[in-house]
């Protein structure tokens, strides 16, 4: 894994690791806007579980063009 993997990643981790802190902190809170910080964490998940997918899917064909 590059570098730059290895930042991107810890920046995926950090960001879910603080929404989810956030959510919880508004739960524990009883505050009403937790359905909008519930949204901005699935945004993120998905996101971040498209964009995986492309690179995954460019990791295959780059492993793929490198072989033949």
């Amino acid at each position: 894994m590059d570098t730059w993997e290895k930042k991107l990643a810890i920046a995926w981790i950090a960001l879910l690791g603080g929404t989810g802190a956030v959510m919880l902190l508004l739960l524990s809170t009883d505050d009403r806007s937790l359905h909008f910080t519930l949204v901005i964490f699935l945004i993120v998940v998905k996101f971040l579980a498209g964009f995986g997918n492309v690179i995954g899917i460019a990791g295959v064909i780059v492993f793929i063009l490198t072989k033949f």
